[in-house]
C-alpha cells in the first residue's frame, strides 16, 4: 500500500482527471471532517508515485462528500466542484486561478450556488457534462433526503463564474444518491444518467437510469425513470461494464441487506429490459460499498474489485474477485488486497499508476486507527507486473500454475523459492518472455520447438508480456 496523503481527516472518495495536461491522471479528494478540498498532482515517474503527492488546497468545503475536477468556466484550467451536506448544504465551485501558478492555493476562489437557485439541500455527488448539447459544460448533482433531488445546473454562455446566472432544473426525486454515471442508455445520441439510490424516501431506491428528453424534448423538466434492478434495495457505488462480452454495457451493483453483488444483464438496445445475476458476497468482508471492473491479473477475463465499510479487524475491506468458469458463476474466487487494515473504504478507481501495464487500486479509507483518523488517500500496487529493475526481489507464492507451464517442474522449483533448474522443460517459444509463475516471475529463454530444453533461465519480477529486449543469451525473436 502507498499513501498519497494522510494529513487530514475523513478522505471521502477519489475522482480522476489530468488537471495539468502532463499525461498523468491527477485526483481530487474531499476531506469531510477537515472540510477541505484538495487536488493531488501525479508526480510520476514510478518512484515518485509511491511517495506522497504534491497537493493544492482548492478551498474550504465544510462537510464535503464529493470533489469532482472539471473546467467549469471554460478558461482551459481545471476547477473543482464539491458537494456538501451537514450544516453547509451547498454545491460549491472552486475556481482555479486564471493566471499565474495553478498550484498556488491562495489564488483559488470558492463560490457556492445560492440557496435562491438550488434551495437548502444536502448534496452528495456530482458529474460534469453537456446535458443539453449546447457546447457548455453543465453540472449534474444528486442529493440526500429529506426532499432530495437529482438536478442539473445549466451553464450560461458567459460569466460562468457568476453562479447566480446558472439555471437549475430538477430531474428526479431521490433518497440518497451514491452514483451518477453519464451514458447514452437508449442510443439516441444524448447523455442519459445512470443512478444508484440507497434510500427509500424518494420512492426510487435501487439502480436506475434517467432518460434525457432531448433531442426533441425539454431537458429542463422531469426525466423519465427506468429501473435497472435492485428495486427497493440499498445500493452503493455501482459500475457499468460489458460483463458477458456481447458488446453492450451491463450494470454491476453492490447491494446490502443481505450483502451481495448483483450484475444486471442488459437484454435490449433501449435499456428497459434487464436480467439479474447474483454473485455471492465473500464471507470475510465488511458491508458492501463500491465495485469496479477490470482485468486485474491480465488473463483476458473481466475481474471485479470490491470495497467495503464496517470492515473492522479481522474483516477485510478490499478484495478482487475472478470467476472460475464464466461470469454467470454464483461464487467467484476472491483475493485479498487490503487485508484487515482499514475499516471504511470508499469508491474505487482502477488505474495503472506506476505505468507497468497492470491496474492498481486507488481509494480512500476514512475511519481507521486512533481517533478514527483514517488511512487517507491510498493506492494498492498490483503485483501482476513489477519493473524489471526489481529482479531478485522475493515474492509471495500463490497456488495457481498457468496451464502452459510444466506444473511439476515449476512447483518443485518455486517451493524453495529458487530458479528453475537447467534442463527444465519449457513450451514452444523462441523469444525472451516473462511469465508470472506461482506468484513470482520467471524470466525464461525457451529454445524453438515444443518441449525443448530452456537455454537461459533466470528469475525476477516481471510478468505476462513479451520483453522489449532480448535476455542474456537469447536467440533472435521471430
Amino acid at each position: 500500500m502507498h499513501v498519497i496523503d494522510s494529513g487530514l481527516r475523513g478522505g471521502d472518495g477519489v475522482r480522476l482527471l489530468d488537471v495539468d495536461d502532463d499525461g498523468d491522471l491527477d485526483l481530487a479528494v474531499g476531506w469531510e471532517q477537515s472540510g477541505v478540498v484538495r487536488l493531488y498532482l501525479n508526480p510520476g515517474p514510478v518512484a515518485a508515485v509511491r511517495s506522497k503527492w504534491p497537493a493544492i488546497d482548492c478551498g474550504p468545503a465544510p462537510n464535503v462528500e464529493d470533489a469532482m475536477p472539471a473546467d467549469i468556466d471554460g478558461d482551459g484550467r481545471i476547477d473543482v466542484v464539491s458537494c456538501t451536506e451537514g450544516s453547509n448544504r451547498r454545491v460549491l465551485v472552486h475556481f482555479a486561478p486564471r493566471e499565474g501558478s495553478y498550484a498556488d492555493s491562495a489564488a483559488w476562489t470558492t463560490v457556492e450556488f445560492p440557496e435562491s437557485l438550488a434551495g437548502d439541500s444536502r448534496w452528495m455527488f456530482a458529474i460534469a457534462l453537456d446535458v443539453d448539447l449546447d457546447r457548455h459544460l453543465d453540472i449534474v448533482a444528486g442529493g440526500k433526503s429529506p426532499d432530495a433531488k437529482v438536478a442539473w445546473f445549466e451553464a450560461p454562455a458567459t460569466d460562468k463564474r457568476v453562479l447566480s446566472q446558472w439555471g437549475y432544473h430538477e430531474m428526479s426525486n431521490a433518497g440518497w444518491i451514491m452514483s451518477l454515471i453519464p451514458h447514452d442508455m437508449d442510443g439516441d445520441g444524448d447523455p442519459d444518467i445512470v443512478v444508484s439510490d440507497r434510500r427509500s424516501e424518494g420512492g426510487l431506491m435501487g439502480a436506475r437510469w434517467l432518460e434525457n428528453p432531448a433531442p426533441g424534448g425539454d431537458p429542463t423538466g422531469p426525466w423519465p425513470n427506468h429501473f435497472i434492478g435492485d428495486v427497493g434495495d440499498h445500493t452503493d457505488f455501482m459500475a457499468l461494464a460489458d460483463m458477458d462480452g456481447d458488446g453492450d454495457l451491463d450494470a454491476i451493483v453492490p447491494a446490502k441487506d443481505p450483502d451481495r453483488i448483483d450484475w444486471h444483464e442488459r437484454l435490449d438496445a433501449g435499456g428497459t429490459h434487464w436480467m439479474e445475476h447474483e454473485i455471492a458476497f465473500p464471507p470475510h468482508m465488511g458491508k458492501a460499498k463500491g465495485v469496479k471492473s477490470g482485468d486485474i491479473n491480465l488473463d483476458g477475463q473481466l475481474d471485479l474489485v470490491l470495497s467495503c465499510a464496517s470492515a473492522k479487524n479481522p474483516l477485510s475491506g478490499l478484495v478482487w474477485m475472478e470467476y472460475a468458469s464464466s461470469v454467470f458463476d454464483v461464487t467467484w474466487i476472491d483475493h485479498e488486497i487490503s487485508g484487515p487494515a482499514g475499516s471504511k473504504f470508499d469508491r474505487i478507481e482502477l488505474v495503472d499508476l506506476d505505468g507497468d501495464g497492470d491496474l492498481d487500486v486507488l481509494t480512500t479509507e476514512e475511519n481507521d486507527g486512533p481517533a478514527s483518523l483514517g488511512m487517507g488517500v491510498i493506492w494498492y500496487e498490483n503485483p501482476t507486473i513489477v519493473s524489471l529493475a526489481a529482479v531478485g526481489r522475493k515474492h509471495k507464492l500463490s497456488e495457481t500454475i498457468p496451464d502452459e507451464f510444466p506444473a511439476a517442474t515449476v512447483a518443485q522449483a518455486a517451493a524453495d523459492n529458487s530458479p528453475l533448474p537447467q534442463g527444465a522443460k519449457g513450451v514452444a517459444f523462441s523469444h525472451y518472455d516473462e511469465y508470472l509463475l506461482l506468484g513470482r516471475t520467471w524470466i525464461c529463454q525457451f529454445a524453438q520447438g515444443s518441449g525443448r530444453e530452456a537455454k537461459d533461465l533466470g528469475h525476477g519480477l516481471h510478468s505476462s508480456r513479451r520483453s522489449g529486449q532480448d535476455g542474456p543469451g537469447a536467440e533472435s525473436r521471430p
